[in-house]
């Protein structure tokens, strides 16, 4: 029952595609991903951020997320990332 309840809720969201650039490396190649998607998530406290990204740029990592939000606002209200809407 829960996971129907999270997939309703996962259904009511908005997607956004959203990008940052943050001090520090990329993992090994096996948790690279893993990275920009733990930024998110700590710094951010974005907890929905999946099909993440993570490019070298020394010294700094290029994350590219995708994040749910709550329907409403647009998602290029997102103040601390850029995001935009995915359609």
């Amino acid at each position: 029952i829960s996971s129907h309840i999270q997939e309703v809720e996962t259904n009511r969201m908005k997607q956004c595609s959203c990008n940052g650039t943050f001090l520090g490396r990329c993992d090994d190649t096996r948790n690279r991903n893993k990275f920009c998607a733990d930024i998110f998530s700590k710094i951010y406290n974005e907890k929905t951020a999946f099909n993440c990204r993570c490019s070298d740029a020394f010294p700094h990592a290029l994350c590219f997320c995708q994040i749910y939000v709550r329907p409403g606002p647009s998602c290029t209200q997102k103040k601390k990332v850029k995001c935009i809407d995915v359609v």
